[in-house]
């Protein structure tokens, strides 16, 4: 029976079946159907047109752009980061389904459930924390809190807490049945290098726990919530074996949840915690933080999934405005729709100022957001002395190589129209000095290109495609063996999958190709379409692509045997091999 890491195929059959493959896309990306497909833009590269095709029939999806493709499996798997089996849970979830334990794979089985544990740990651990803060112990903390404009509500809502002690929280999961080494691992406890004590680094500060996006808790940020505090005002946790900081979104699962209730038509990008939870309080439940750091690739494919728009607010002093810089590059890489606020009054981050002006105020700010193209500019004009002809030359050189970094197709020259506006710059010299250094770069598109197939793989991959759709002409037996498909292991392992479902009188489906294989040869196979208007001709087509392959095998086996008949010494295995020679002889006649 055929199996995918220890699921059984009719298992995880069913699994998308009840995971239909366009309800899932469409919750991460807007679908357009057109015709019997639906189309939507790749949320694996960067791209202005839709060029991934999501098959509703067949349940699987292919961009024509990247090369990405795969099942609803597959899909989960790289838009939110997760293992096989952590996506086959999370479907099966979804579904309402039970996840059986995979066969022979009881070594991945343990590993699940030690993870588990992690989890189980943390979320226990906010718990404790949450309680805390709402006990006797943590009424420094609350006051600390509702000085800062954070009520009760918000206070529960984002599970915040309080951490009271250096070993409280030890102590609690220790009667829980937790292990110090299982505390560790997740990052709960620290360990001392000297007296190898373990403890807890938060330690007497306010703690904000961190959700993944499926919103498990998978980290912890202590802030200091007095003036007299030793470490930094933020005490963040090191990545552990459940948290990756390059991957993690704060308050994604809040956005993503609010997305799944109302149309959200941007999403705001702020620096800190605090601002995120500010911002809730007024009525903005589509803000996110990073990390404390710059963002990763995996953070702006994330930030994707949530909106195309993104309003990046960071503080408004000139260092914010340079982290924002930063970050701006590794979203617009990722094709995100990007502008900018700019906060008026310096020294103010969008906690302050949402607190001073308000909902409205807020909301003034957000609409006159600037591009990020513009903002980047600015940046640069304000980082140079434009009174000077010595600046004037560096505004000039650091702004022709940004703009250098843009497509054509953005329009440079109304961007060079800023830099002569504010350079004095002549444009046909900044135009010069554009063209001439990047006359080489190509800009355009990426375009699909036709290769020259080998007529075998050609027809092999035709003649698959057509067994698995389940076409009343193609089965099978049409070919003489599995083995006209000669080294191509995928081809062989489709095959044999089609060949045991018809066996079984059951029709095959194209995405449980996904299960059996990851190599892009499946992609290939599913993709294999001749546009042909009499369907009289298409059957010939398939009839001519089986015969092909029969007779290159055929032709091959008869070849290699008489090579091993005139080099083989001995009588009665020349008459074993002449008996299989006259049969492959019989069936090149009936073939012609």
């Amino acid at each position: 029976m055929f199996q995918k890491e220890g699921y059984p195929l009719d298992w995880l059959q069913e699994l998308k079946e009840k995971n239909n493959i366009v309800e899932v896309i469409s919750r991460y990306v807007q679908l357009q159907q057109k015709g019997g497909k639906f189309w939507c833009c790749c949320p694996f590269h960067h791209e202005k047109t839709a060029s991934m095709c999501v098959n509703e029939d067949g349940q699987f999806y292919h961009c024509f752009g990247c090369g990405e493709s795969g099942d609803v499996i597959t899909f989960i798997m790289k838009m939110e980061g997760m293992t096989f089996p952590e996506a086959v849970a999370f479907l099966a979830e979804r579904a309402g389904m039970q996840v059986p334990t995979p066969v022979g794979f009881q070594s991945n089985a343990e590993s699940r459930q030690k993870r588990d544990r992690l989890y189980e740990i943390l979320t226990l651990t906010a718990k404790f924390y949450y309680k805390s803060l709402m006990s006797d112990e943590g009424k420094d903390a609350r006051t600390y809190l509702e000085k800062r404009g954070v009520d009760k509500n918000l206070m529960t809502r984002f599970g915040l807490g309080f951490s009271p002690s250096y070993d409280g929280v030890i102590k609690y999961l220790k009667e829980q049945g937790f292990s110090e080494a299982e505390m560790l691992d997740c990052g709960v406890a620290w360990q001392s290098d000297k007296s190898k004590r373990v403890f807890d680094a938060l330690q007497g500060r306010m703690i904000v726990p961190i959700f993944d996006m499926r919103g498990r808790v998978v980290a912890f940020s202590g802030r200091a919530i007095t003036k007299e505090y030793t470490g930094g005002k933020y005490v963040n946790y090191r990545n552990t074996k459940v948290f990756e900081k390059g991957k993690v979104l704060y308050a994604a699962n809040f956005v993503k949840k609010e997305k799944q209730k109302v149309a959200i038509d941007r999403v705001i990008v702020v620096e800190g915690y605090m601002d995120v939870i500010s911002l809730a309080k007024y009525g903005f439940n589509n803000a996110i933080a990073g990390m404390g750091t710059a963002f990763t690739p995996e953070q702006a494919r994330a930030l994707r999934t949530l909106s195309e728009n993104v309003c990046v607010c960071y503080d408004g002093d000139a260092a914010g405005q340079h982290a924002t810089v930063r970050n701006l590059e590794i979203l617009n890489k990722e094709g995100l729709n990007l502008k900018v606020v700019s906060i008026p009054e310096n020294g103010m981050d969008p906690d302050d100022y949402v607190k001073k002006y308000g909902h409205a105020g807020f909301e003034k700010l957000l609409d006159n957001a600037v591009p990020y193209v513009e903002f980047v500019l600015s940046v640069i004009e304000k980082d140079n002395d434009l009174s000077t002809n010595t600046g004037r030359a560096k505004y000039v050189n650091e702004a022709l190589a940004f703009v250098k970094t843009l497509p054509e197709t953005t329009g440079r020259d109304v961007y060079l129209e800023i830099v002569h506006d504010k350079s004095r710059v002549a444009m046909n010299i900044l135009r010069d000095g554009l063209v001439n250094e990047i006359s080489e770069v190509v800009f355009s598109e990426p375009q699909i290109q036709k290769s020259e197939l080998p007529v075998s793989l050609e027809a092999a991959r035709f003649v698959l495609n057509k067994m698995v759709s389940g076409e009343e002409y193609a089965k099978p037996m049409d070919v003489v063996s599995r083995d006209v498909f000669g080294d191509n292991e995928v081809h062989k392992l489709v095959y044999d999958y089609v060949k045991e479902k018809t066996e079984a009188g059951e029709k095959p489906q194209a995405h449980m190709l996904y299960s059996l294989s990851q190599d892009e040869e499946v992609a290939n196979v599913l993709n294999s379409v001749k546009e042909f208007h009499d369907e009289t001709k298409l059957i010939k087509y398939y009839r001519d692509s089986v015969k092909l392959l029969n007779l290159n095998y055929v032709n091959y086996r008869i070849k290699t045997l008489s090579q091993s008949f005139d080099a083989c010494p001995d009588a009665s295995e020349r008459r074993r091999i002449f008996t299989d020679l006259s049969v492959y002889q019989n069936m090149l006649k009936s073939l012609k």
